[in-house]
């Protein structure tokens, strides 16, 4: 999968890079097709309190996956960001039918026709 992080009104550093990269890595398993993700960490100091805003997009072949959550760390952020992520694949993933079954095939696999 390949992954684009955005920093906003912080510094990247390249343990949050890495920390990101292999935590999107471990969504590979749920879509076999090639993704592209583009990850936004947003640091925002208002009001005397530091929060951090989290987006995902990711695109794969047919679909498309919209995550976006709030944090006061960074690092729990990013977990619950691809736990969104995770639940919205697992779903999709579920919904899909196997395509490539003809009549014959659809029957065996159901077990009427041997």
């Amino acid at each position: 999968m390949k992954t684009q992080i955005s920093a906003r009104h912080f510094s990247l550093t390249d343990a949050i890079q890495s920390y990101v990269d292999t935590r999107m890595a471990q969504l590979e398993h749920l879509n076999a097709n090639e993704s592209h993700a583009h990850v936004v960490l947003e640091h925002d100091e208002g009001h005397g309190a530091t929060q951090y805003r989290l987006k995902a997009h990711l695109k794969a072949r047919r679909d498309e996956f919209h995550a976006e959550t709030h944090s006061h760390e960074l690092y729990a952020g990013i977990d619950k960001l691809v736990e969104k992520l995770d639940t919205q694949l697992r779903k999709a993933h579920a919904k899909a039918k196997p395509q490539h079954l003809d009549g014959r095939s659809a029957a065996i696999a159901e077990g009427s026709l041997e």
